[in-house]
């Protein structure tokens, strides 16, 4: 596939095809007429071009009629008008999109399983004007839209959907231009490669690196981000028809408990030949990209799955996924009602009402904390998103009235970028350091009228008398440095009092909170908004905790992700 990829590219690159658009057109507008057909005896079990396929295949003898290869939603649809399958195997985004336009047909589809998630394996590329998430919100604050590429009714719908509600932006927010196909021609890749208006692309991870790496590279692209930072972002789940279920409970209870008892498999070299000539056809290179695909997927077993579908204290869960794709699609007209729903099978699911918290011990919290702190001093963090709660001078407890939201956000933010590390950075205004640096620069140069203004200054912040003319510059720097530490030690306080609060209102409103990845940083005053405040508003914005979301190229081994089955 990977090879394929690359050649269709360089063909896209040396040849004058031009990109042509798709008109978002709901699927209740694109599917057959006619009444739907009641389900065969022979029907078959759906998979799409993604590793999970290998729990189907290594089940096919459950399906009367096999397995089939179905990448097009609309076949999908047809299929299961025309009685071939009860089934769907789509994306929750792209999922939305079918069961509205089967609900059109009086057909009701609710989700059974869930399978799996993206590691890696999707990718946003972006122009490098837009080198972080803020930047594409300043760009509409600024009034202009960005530009994005994305295929239509594809798997990476849902995640545009979470990308923009995690930074408070709209679909109307942004100019998006849709695609026919996710790769190769009229696809996103083809898009930013040659319509100079496109900012970013939505597009899988081999032909991210074809734009942005190697001799086919476009100058200026590069990786935003990634479905191995935002990992909950595609979920891959199979729907049936809810008539159908409930007449073949003991089926579906069948396939559900095969689906999970098949992750053992999932390392069977015959299995995974099998696979690859179903997807790719014959040839050692379609094994090797079901290979690759397969170490992008983190496969679901039936506490993941559980977790996703039924948990009231996972933010990100089905229902409230569900619910934020419905609203989204609604307002954009992409399906036909803001009121749909979409159940779940009842497993009879007994989901403990205690959320679930995840941290380090102290000792690897240090660990973590020393190679984050060397991994940004050699650059290798890429800052993703940042998100600023202001404080009070001299503030350290923090009302749930008062930053209630800003907590429940912070949650939702560790979530929905459950593959980034969290550094949560406390900062102080500057004025104190800056006074005692002007103190060193002024000792340094003779300049006593100067002196006595930054004792002035020194008495109205302090309450303490400094002589500094008759300090020695060695005790000046002394101070200096001391007053740094001391602003270090207060902004990581005032941080470590942020993350302190967050995990108690995780815990009184039972949200599931992953704190592990959350580590404290204070920067003292090295990073304020304005080096010289000129009022008081302008002081307080220097007051602050960000939340700073950050993708590191060297792995961190404490949050190294692994299969748990």
């Amino acid at each position: 596939m990977l090879k394929n990829v690359l050649g269709t590219f360089f063909f896209l690159l040396t040849s004058l095809y031009a990109n042509s658009y798709v008109n978002p057109v709901p699927f209740s507008k694109s599917i057959k007429s006619g009444a739907p057909k009641p389900v065969s005896l022979n029907y078959h079990m759906p998979v799409i071009t993604w590793a999970d396929a290998l729990l189907a295949v290594d089940n096919k003898h459950l399906f009367p009629k096999g397995i089939k290869l179905v990448d097009d939603p609309i076949e999908q649809i047809n299929d299961v008008l025309d009685g071939k399958t009860p089934f769907i195997r789509q994306t929750v985004g792209s999922g939305v999109m079918i069961a509205d336009a089967l609900k059109q047909k009086g057909i009701n589809m609710i989700v059974f399983h869930s399978v799996s998630d993206s590691l890696g394996g999707d990718v946003i590329v972006a122009k490098k004007a837009i080198k972080n998430f803020n930047q594409l919100e300043a760009m509409v604050k600024a009034g202009k839209k960005p530009v994005i590429a994305i295929q239509w009714g594809g798997p990476h719908m849902g995640w545009l959907v979470q990308l923009l509600n995690s930074i408070h932006l709209k679909l109307s927010d942004v100019n998006i231009k849709y695609t026919a196909n996710l790769f190769g021609e009229n696809s996103p890749e083809s898009a930013i490669a040659e319509d100079s208006s496109v900012d970013i692309a939505f597009v899988i991870s081999p032909s991210a690196a074809t734009l942005t790496q190697g001799e086919y590279a476009i100058p200026g692209l590069h990786v935003l981000t990634s479905t191995k930072v935002m990992n909950d972002a595609i979920k891959d789940v199979i729907f049936v028809r809810a008539d159908w279920a409930v007449q073949h409970a003991t089926e579906l209870q069948k396939i559900r408990n095969a689906y999970f008892n098949s992750l053992k498999h999932i390392m069977n070299d015959a299995l995974i030949k099998e696979t690859a000539e179903l997807l790719f056809g014959s040839g050692k290179q379609g094994t090797e990209d079901l290979t690759g695909m397969r170490d992008e997927t983190r496969f679901h077993n039936q506490s993941r799955s559980e977790n996703f579908l039924y948990s009231p204290t996972n933010l990100i869960n089905f229902n409230r996924k569900t619910a934020e794709i419905v609203a989204a699609y609604a307002k954009s007209n992409y399906i036909s009602s803001s009121q749909l729903t979409i159940g779940t099978y009842d497993w009879k699911v007994k989901i403990s009402k205690g959320a679930e918290l995840k941290e380090l011990d102290q000792q690897t919290q240090a660990s973590v904390l020393g190679k984050v702190k060397t991994l940004d001093t050699k650059g290798q963090g890429q800052d993703i998103f940042k998100k600023t709660i202001y404080f009070k001078p001299n503030q350290s407890s923090f009302s749930e009235t008062t930053y209630g939201t800003d907590f429940e956000e912070a949650i939702r933010l560790t979530a929905t970028y459950g593959g980034a590390v969290i550094k949560i950075v406390g900062n102080v205004d500057p004025q104190l350091l800056r006074a005692w640096n002007k103190a060193v620069e002024f000792k340094k140069d003779g300049k006593v009228q100067n002196l006595v203004k930054v004792e002035r200054y020194l008495k109205k912040v302090t309450g303490n008398n400094h002589n500094l003319q008759t300090m020695s510059i060695q005790l000046i720097q002394t101070e200096l440095n001391n007053v740094r530490n001391a602003a270090n030690q207060t902004s990581k306080e005032r941080a470590n009092a942020v993350k302190r609060a967050i995990v108690t209102y995780a815990k009184k409103h039972s949200y599931d909170l992953d704190a592990s990845r959350m580590v404290v940083l204070g920067a003292g005053g090295d990073a304020p908004i304005y080096e010289v405040p000129k009022d008081e508003q302008q002081f307080l914005k220097n007051i602050r905790v960000e939340f700073v979301i950050t993708n590191y190229n060297a792995e961190i081994s404490e949050f190294s992700e692994t299969q748990d089955f």
